[in-house]
């Protein structure tokens, strides 16, 4: 089973996208900010990072950064998403 690291700090955002991956088979974790996420990539090999990039304590361009410096940017499979709307529509 695909193993998939959402790192978003909007929860809402967040739980929807871990419920519509793991319908569709795959297995998800969850961090969030980007320290959070970058203590768990470090732990275990994913088969994607989803990455949010306006994020507390470490963004996702810090993230991004730091696991290039680490040497591990090349091998972990990275999408980067930002939301265009951080407030619900009403």
């Amino acid at each position: 089973m695909k193993k998939i690291l959402i790192v978003e700090d909007e929860t809402i955002l967040s739980e929807v996208l871990e419920k519509k991956l793991k319908m569709a088979g795959y297995k998800t974790e969850t961090a969030v900010n980007g320290e959070e996420g970058l203590a768990k990539i470090r732990a275990e090999k994913f088969d994607l990072v989803l990455l949010d990039i306006l994020m507390p304590k470490m963004n996702g361009f810090e993230l991004m950064r730091t696991l290039k410096e680490e040497g591990i940017l090349n091998k972990q499979p990275i999408m980067v998403f930002k939301q265009l709307f951080k407030q619900p529509f009403k």
